[in-house]
């Protein structure tokens, strides 16, 4: 009888069982939080209304998804549904302070749970969760996990989605939500029935105070979120000193005033003028050297491709619009005098690595005619590499203690809010292995420049981290290589 029985049970619940795949092309109805809602409501003599309504991903306020991941999901885009170690992170942290546990389950989990399951935590429900995680991993894409996720998740009682609660409780649309109004709807994410906008409970409070900061510090700190960073940096540098010795070049040529202002030059040997690909290091716009990243020209020159590795005065010596202006007077430079060094000064590309991915969109965002009295088709192609496009997030990050900028100079120099006079295409690799934060920025930044109507596609590399990926570089035939050449 117990195997009958076995068989039975396993028999209904193959045919209850929910079609995941489903969800890729609509929107669920309601969800099994929504209706427990409605019937607990129903049995207290109450009407049950809730507060829900859907939105597409593009019309949810960016800050509302930076404070969602990095407080519930840090490495939301890095794993398979399931994350061991920051689901122990997450507890450890929060019994050291006595408070719950926040992110101690994964997005695509808590998704599976509120879309078909009960809170019960017994085995048989958390078993069925594993496998709907599973499947939700394979058959749903990211973007479209996190977009039904703030589409259903509970930001307070009955209040369902970003787009109700952000009417609920700040009178505007979720696409309208500031960065204060974004950490306090996040804030209610653990325990959303008394954690809400409004609420006055000190651990809530403390929760809204405190979340953005030390998960934004986690995220953007590179050097410690990869365990292997410092090795990578010293062989970019031994790399570099190999290929300065192996390509002939011309090394620290002046294109301004400052000591920062210089670029170092690997001529591609060929009969005619040769296309001109410029690349810009990263090191958060405070930190590393050309010096470090001529192993570049590893990739280029051997097609035939003139190098450029350029420098910038570092901050804080300079502000950030004196950094992106010696940028943009590179560029002008070398579009003037590119000849001189057998350069073809119509074929000019520009690629960059975190900082230096920032500073690429910068450049591709440039007014050339109002600035240097060039076309508005200066810069024939970008490639932003695990690059920053909203400075936001690192303006309330630990970062800012050095780069002090203030509210309205980051806004004003995050791509993501500029207009181009000419939106040549486009690329964004990273790696598989970035966290929450890079692959927003990413995405936030593919979704701007398409708005504008440019070509812009991101590349997402297995099995790399932030400096792994740049790494791809010193070798031609690395698919980051290829990619980039492609561009050229």
């Amino acid at each position: 009888m117990t195997a009958i029985g076995l068989t039975g049970w396993v028999a209904w619940e193959i045919w209850r069982w929910p079609d995941v795949g489903a969800l890729v092309r609509r929107n669920p109805p309601s969800t099994a939080f929504i209706d427990r809602y409605r019937a607990d409501e129903r049995a207290h003599g109450r009407d049950g209304r809730v507060a829900w309504a859907w939105v597409p991903y593009a019309s949810i306020s960016p800050h509302l998804k930076r404070s969602v991941l990095v407080a519930e999901d840090i490495g939301f885009f890095r794993h398979r549904g399931f994350e061991p170690t920051e689901f122990r992170n997450a507890v450890e942290r929060a019994i050291e302070a006595h408070e719950i546990p926040r992110g101690a389950s994964t997005i695509t989990q808590q998704l599976a749970k509120n879309l078909w399951l009960s809170p019960a935590r017994d085995p048989v429900r958390k078993l069925k969760e594993g496998i709907l995680t599973w499947q939700l991993e394979r058959r749903v894409p990211k973007r479209r996990i996190l977009e039904i996720y703030l589409n259903v998740a509970e930001f307070g009682p009955g209040v369902y989605g970003a787009e109700a609660a952000s009417r609920r409780y700040f009178g505007k649309p979720a696409s309208a939500l500031g960065e204060d109004e974004a950490a306090q709807l996040a804030a209610a994410l653990p325990n959303p029935r008394v954690w809400h906008p409004g609420a006055t409970g000190p651990g809530y409070r403390k929760y809204v105070a405190v979340m953005d900061r030390d998960a934004l510090d986690r995220e953007y700190d590179n050097r410690k979120k990869v365990r292997d960073a410092p090795a990578w940096l010293t062989r970019f540098a031994e790399e570099s000193n190999a290929t300065r010795a192996e390509i002939p070049c011309r090394l620290d040529v002046a294109y301004g005033a400052h000591r920062g202002e210089r670029f170092d030059i690997f001529p591609a040997e060929r009969s005619t003028p040769a296309p001109i690909h410029v690349f810009i290091h990263g090191g958060y716009w405070h930190r590393l050297d050309k010096s470090d990243f001529s192993f570049v020209a590893r990739a280029l020159v051997p097609a035939g491709i003139t190098t450029v590795v350029i420098n910038y005065a570092l901050m804080p010596t300079v502000s950030m619009a004196e950094l992106v202006r010696q940028c943009r007077a590179c560029i002008a430079w070398i579009a003037t005098y590119g000849t001189s060094f057998g350069g073809d000064t119509q074929r000019i590309t520009v690629s960059g690595h975190s900082a230096g991915g920032h500073l690429v969109a910068m450049l591709m965002a440039t007014d050339w005619a109002a600035f240097a009295g060039l076309p508005p088709d200066l810069v024939k192609a970008g490639v932003g590499i695990s690059g920053l496009y909203d400075l936001e997030p690192i303006r309330l990050c630990y970062l800012n203690e050095v780069l002090a900028l203030t509210p309205d100079e980051a806004r004003a120099h995050s791509p993501i809010h500029l207009t181009p006079k000419h939106a040549a295409p486009l690329l964004l690799p990273l790696g598989a292995r970035e966290g929450a934060e890079y692959h927003r920025q990413s995405e936030a930044m593919a979704a701007a420049w398409r708005g504008h109507g440019g070509d812009c596609e991101i590349l997402d590399l297995p099995d790399h981290d932030h400096f792994s990926i740049v790494g791809e570089l010193n070798d031609r035939d690395t698919p980051l290589a290829r990619a980039l050449r492609a561009r050229v």
